[in-house]
């Protein structure tokens, strides 16, 4: 049985080379963070893992617009 992963983001402006940069927290449904919890785009090798608060940080992809999160024992999710 899978468990639902919660997904918390944040868009946050940079000026640097005019790219957005997406910050958020991946938690289970009892707001736990997720530690190493991989964060990607859909169908790029753009992706990240989540830190022991449950953060992450990531780029804007051009080619996507679907960040998906997945973690062993959890539903993956698209946003």
């Amino acid at each position: 049985m899978f468990k639902n992963i919660a997904l918390l983001l944040f868009f946050v402006s940079q000026f640097t080379y005019s790219q957005e940069t997406i910050k958020g927290i991946v938690t289970d449904e009892n707001n736990q963070p997720l530690f190493r919890a991989n964060v990607f785009w859909l169908n790029t090798s753009l992706g990240t893992i989540t830190d022991e608060n449950g953060n992450f940080s990531i780029k804007k992809s051009p080619e996507t617009t679907f960040l998906v999160v997945s973690y062993i024992g959890f539903e993956t999710q698209k946003n």
